[in-house]
Parts: C-alpha cells; sequence; structure tokens
C-alpha cells in the first residue's frame, strides 16, 4: 500500500513515526530537523518550507541554522517559490493541487502536505506528531486538516492517528451532559481577549505611576502639589496593584481552560463549573446561557 507519514513537530507522538515500515514515506517540516534522532532524520524522503522565504529567514536564529540545514539538504525541499539558497527545492505544486481538490482552503503547511498527499494518491496517510488542540492551531489549522481528511477519506484513502492525538475526536451531541469543547474552545477566546484588554489597562496605569513618581523628585514642585500627586500615586496604586491581580487570575484561568480542552478534545470528561468559574476571581463574566440545563452557577460575588 502506497503510504505517507506526515510527522509535525509536537513531542506526545512524533517518534512514533520510527514504528513505520521501510517502504513509507516520511515527512516532515520546518525547523523539524532539530528535533527528530538521526535514526529518524535518515528516513525522511521529503521535507517542506512552505512559509514565504523572507518573511521565515527573519525570524531565524542561529542556534536552529535552519537556512543552513536547507542550504545543505539532500532530499526534496518543498518551497512557497524556488530560491537558488536551497539546490533540492521543489515549487509546491499549488495550482495543481488545489485544481485537484477543488478548493484552496490550505490554513497551515501541514495542509499543505496533506493536500499534496491526496493529489498524489498515497492510500493512507498516517499522522505523527500534531495535536492542534489550541490557539491558532485549534481556532484555525484543526478544522482544515479534518475537513482535508474527509476529502481523503471520500476518496478512499486511510487517515490513521494514534490513540492519545485529539485530532479527529470529540463529544458526541446530546449524549453527555459535559460541556462540549467548543464551548470551552470559547470561553477560552473570551478570557484571551479579557487577558489583553487588562494588561493594557495595567500599562497605562504603570505609565501614569512613572510620571506621578518622575513629578514628585522635581526639587522646585511645591509642598501642596506634591501632596496632591502624592494622594493621587496612592490611588492610582491601588488600581494598578487590583488590575495586575485580575490580569494574572484571567492568565490563570485561561491556562486552565487550555488544560480543559485538551482533555476534552480527548474524549476525556471535563468539570463543567471548573470552565465557568475560571477567572470568577476578578468576575469576568461566566455567559451561563452556555451552561447545560441543571448546571451549577456561581453567584457574583463568589470566588473561583
Amino acid at each position: 500500500m502506497k503510504t505517507v507519514a506526515i510527522v509535525g513537530l509536537a513531542p506526545s507522538t512524533r517518534e512514533l513515526c520510527a514504528q513505520e515500515p521501510k517502504e513509507t514515506e516520511l515527512w516532515s517540516l520546518n525547523q523539524g530537523h532539530t528535533v527528530f534522532p538521526p535514526e529518524i532524520m535518515a528516513r525522511m524522503t521529503r521535507w517542506f518550507q512552505v512559509h514565504p522565504w523572507e518573511e521565515m529567514a527573519a525570524r531565524q536564529n542561529q542556534r536552529d541554522k535552519h537556512l543552513d540545514w536547507l542550504a545543505n539538504a539532500t532530499i526534496p525541499v518543498y518551497l512557497e517559490e524556488l530560491n537558488p539558497m536551497v539546490p533540492t527545492g521543489v515549487r509546491y505544486p499549488y495550482e495543481s493541487v488545489c485544481a485537484d481538490l477543488a478548493t484552496d482552503y490550505l490554513t497551515s503547511a501541514i495542509a499543505f502536505m496533506f493536500a499534496l498527499a491526496i493529489h498524489e494518491k498515497f492510500e493512507a496517510i498516517n499522522l505523527y506528531g500534531l495535536e492542534m488542540a489550541h490557539g491558532t492551531e485549534y481556532f484555525e489549522q484543526r478544522a482544515c486538516l479534518e475537513y482535508l481528511a474527509g476529502i481523503a477519506k471520500a476518496r478512499g484513502i486511510t487517515v490513521w492517528v494514534p490513540d492519545t492525538c485529539p485530532l479527529f475526536k470529540g463529544q458526541r451531541y446530546a449524549k453527555t451532559v459535559n460541556i462540549p469543547s467548543t464551548r470551552i474552545a470559547m470561553r477560552m477566546a473570551q478570557l484571551t481577549r479579557e487577558k489583553v484588554i487588562k494588561k493594557d489597562e495595567a500599562n497605562a496605569l504603570a505609565g501614569a505611576l512613572n510620571f506621578c513618581r518622575s513629578l514628585l523628585v522635581e526639587p522646585e514642585l511645591p509642598e501642596e502639589a506634591k501632596a496632591m500627586i502624592g494622594a493621587k500615586y496612592e490611588e492610582l496604586l491601588t488600581q494598578f496593584k487590583t488590575k495586575l491581580a485580575e490580569y494574572h487570575s484571567t492568565v490563570g484561568a485561561e491556562a486552565l481552560c487550555e488544560e480543559l480542552l485538551k482533555e476534552a478534545l480527548k474524549g476525556v470528561p471535563v468539570d463543567l463549573e471548573a470552565v465557568y468559574r475560571a477567572g470568577a476571581a476578578q468576575g469576568n463574566g461566566y455567559h451561563p446561557e452556555l451552561l447545560p440545563a441543571g448546571a451549577y452557577i456561581p453567584s457574583a460575588g463568589e470566588k473561583a
């Protein structure tokens, strides 16, 4: 069977690709050469670096030596456009792949790899080193990959992931009292927005405090003015400490939701109260309309 193993960089399952038979193609991407052991790197058959070259090159660090590796690669390296710095570079066949799949919905490098495997008529696609359980990977990339997997299965291609991989898993609607992973993701997105707002507010207060300090050390400032500024400084300091506490509480709540989301995507039952109590210390909202009927809703002043 013509098989390809697409290997991402998540440490949880990436090295399980070593179990693949010798005839299986192994594809990986980006700076993966810095994390795979030599025995796995020796088996790689194709590499993918499809980021725009200038953007990618500008954010490289010397430790990874990624540009050097690309320049000395001995296997085909798929690029957005050919580049003389990569002698084994291959232009990704974007137009023909999109025409074949009747879509240009490709939101990640992994999606580019998966789409090419479909286009080249592989009979089996095995996925390693992928989680797509949080951040942009969850909100933008996971849906695309699962969409492409649907195309693959419709064409008779076998798609396989390790048992511990959260892809292609979720709670069946109306068959569980646990809150669906989509609602946890909504709560997490809300907390992420609130975290940014609270950080900006804390920074603004910090700037005001610094300005007050600079005025208080002015030798020619009248004592009456110093007393007034000193009182304002104390008021701002109290507000700053409160806002900073709210920010850290929101960060903790966001981290809790991320952990719960990972569990929910694996099909593990989650704690409803934990999701909606997350961030309760600063009173940043429960949205009880998202809770199933009969779920516990804390009072407005209750702490998490």
